[in-house]
């Protein structure tokens, strides 16, 4: 049960790219202020998701759920628990994993740097009255 959570985080994951991506190209061409706002929520969304999907792999590993077919293909009961957690990118697909997960943290932290950029010279423009 806990694999097919990750595999449905890892597919919202996905979708929330997919709109992160729309919103953000077509709010600013067609002037959209509202979709463009759509877009710090998408990429922080996206990162909870893929974190959650690395976290259930990684425990599946710990666990040695070899009814997962990457950990049946890259773990083993022997190995210890140091080796079974960093056999994650030991393959192709955990690989690409790990490295969606770096992308969606620097990608969460650029938005909430830019948010926070955005907000402050909004207040610096209002008049005071």
């Amino acid at each position: 049960m806990l694999v097919e959570l990750g595999h449905y985080a890892l597919i919202l994951a996905l979708l929330l790219a997919a709109a992160q991506a729309f919103f953000g190209l077509a709010g600013p061409a067609l002037a959209r202020e509202r979709w463009l706002s759509a877009v710090p929520s998408a990429a922080a969304g996206q990162f909870v998701f893929l974190l959650l999907a690395t976290g259930i792999l990684v425990h599946a590993f710990i666990e040695n759920d070899f009814s997962v077919k990457y950990v049946a293909e890259n773990s083993n009961s022997a190995l210890p628990l140091f080796y079974r957690i960093t056999a994650l990118w030991g393959a192709h697909e955990g690989s690409l994993l790990l490295w969606a997960v770096v992308l969606g943290a620097w990608t969460a932290a650029v938005v909430a740097r830019l948010r926070t950029h955005l907000e402050a010279n909004q207040n610096k423009r209002k008049p005071k009255t």
